[in-house]
């Protein structure tokens, strides 16, 4: 079974100085052209972007219901996660701004099962273009739903 997606979790919100994603930077922006940056039934930018995705191979929908919504700047926040598809061992949640090369001072942990999953301790620290990341694994496969979302304009 392939390895874990996105690095495993520390408590949740807890701070990562200087942490980077740099390996998840190309793999991203790939799959966030290749899925099309998700799918969403209104407006893609209402509420920060688009809350329905499919994952990267097809295997798995993802959507969120952040709380509180919307995301609000350098607040801790939690996404509510629905998962479409195989019963998958695990989730991993994280997120980016593939522009500034940076992603979250904080790690998010995920717990949940059947279908249901929480992610707590996330935190944008700046307004702007963010994708959120969900890797998903299970029966063999691990794959990736990006979401972008802007957060906190105006």
């Amino acid at each position: 079974m392939p390895g874990p997606l996105l690095p495993a979790p520390a408590a949740a919100g807890a701070l990562v100085p200087g942490r980077r994603l740099r390996r998840a930077l190309p793999l991203a922006a790939a799959l966030a052209f290749a899925c099309g940056g998700g799918t969403d039934s209104g407006d893609p930018k209402a509420a920060g972007g688009p809350r329905e995705a499919t994952t990267d191979g097809g295997t798995w929908v993802i959507r969120y219901t952040p709380d509180p919504d919307p995301i609000p700047l350098s607040e801790p926040f939690s996404l509510a996660l629905e998962v479409e598809g195989p019963a998958p061992a695990g989730l991993a949640v994280d997120a980016q701004m593939p522009a500034h090369g940076h992603g979250m001072p904080t790690l998010p942990v995920v717990s949940g099962a059947e279908g249901a999953w929480t992610a707590e301790g996330l935190l944008f620290q700046m307004a702007g273009e963010w994708e959120i990341l969900v890797a998903v694994e299970g029966d063999g496969q691990a794959e990736r739903a990006t979401f972008p979302y802007t957060c906190c304009a105006d």
